[in-house]
């Protein structure tokens, strides 16, 4: 019975080159944010990802982000 597996070459299942999904780069994160600081986000990634597409500005992408470092130093000194 050994004999027949031994020489038989299994052509399905496991990895293969070229299989799969193509990776597009990014990997996922785990953070720990409020939904506030959520939203926030969310809406300086779209900013970055879409450029000038994006429904919003660069300038509010800045503002976001100075509101949760603001937010981030405010709860340090206390």
């Amino acid at each position: 019975m050994k004999q027949i597996f031994d020489d038989t070459k299994l052509t399905w299942g496991g990895k293969r080159t070229g299989a799969g999904r193509p990776s597009s780069g990014r990997s996922k994160k785990n953070i720990y944010v409020t939904d506030y600081e959520f939203e926030l986000l969310k809406n300086l990634l779209e900013v970055y990802r879409q450029g000038s597409q994006s429904k919003y500005s660069m300038a509010d992408a800045q503002k976001a982000a100075d509101l949760i470092i603001a937010k981030k130093n405010e709860a340090f000194l206390k």
